[in-house]
């Protein structure tokens, strides 16, 4: 009466997930590197 999961296609696979992309995609946060807002205290 119950299929095995191996033949579901109700729950596709999480790989595959291009909604969410990576933090290393994301250009919203620049690189707390280059802060030339703050000048050095020397």
């Amino acid at each position: 009466a119950a299929p095995p999961a191996a033949l579901t296609p109700a729950a596709p696979p999480a790989a595959p997930t291009p909604a969410a992309p990576p933090a290393a995609l994301t250009p919203a946060a620049p690189p707390a590197a280059p802060t030339p807002a703050a000048p050095p205290a020397a």
